[in-house]
Order: C-alpha cells, then sequence, then structure tokens
C-alpha cells in the first residue's frame, strides 16, 4: 500500500463517520494541540516573539522586515570577536 492509498483509505474512513465525527476528531486534535503547545513557555524560550492577529500580520511584518533593514551585521574586525546576535 503507498502513500496516496493510505491517505485515501484515511479519508473514506472520515467521510463514513460523518459530519458529528469529524467535528469530534477535530475537538481531539485542538485539545491534543493545547495541550501539547504552551505559548507562554515558547515565548519565555524566546521560540517566539509575539502572537500577532490576522488582521494586524502584514502591518507587523511590514514593521519587522524596516527592523530588520536597517540592522548593523558587520562582525567584529578582532581575530577572536564574538557575532551580534
Amino acid at each position: 500500500m503507498n502513500q496516496h492509498d493510505r491517505f485515501a483509505g484515511a479519508a473514506e474512513q472520515a467521510r463514513r463517520g460523518g459530519p458529528e465525527r469529524h467535528r469530534e476528531r477535530l475537538a481531539e486534535r485542538r485539545a491534543e494541540y493545547e495541550q501539547d503547545v504552551d505559548l507562554l513557555r515558547l515565548a519565555s524560550d524566546l521560540v517566539i516573539d509575539a502572537v500577532v492577529p490576522p488582521e494586524r500580520l502584514r502591518d507587523e511584518l511590514i514593521t519587522r522586515l524596516a527592523y530588520s533593514s536597517n540592522r548593523d551585521r558587520h562582525f567584529s574586525d578582532r581575530r577572536h570577536g564574538v557575532p551580534p546576535v
């Protein structure tokens, strides 16, 4: 059985379950995700900076890219200088 057959089989099983079963599975997946992903922990580990609402995402990206384009990326001329982070 190849990968396409497996996915087709899973899709067929989901269709047989009906819309209620689909909603149940979706709720289960969301619960798993909420238990697995801790946004406060990710923020404290500096993995994420912010949670941006979709309507503000474009403006946020423009602002961040503008800041990063002006950043000095020149490394030290010293032999064992510490590169900027």
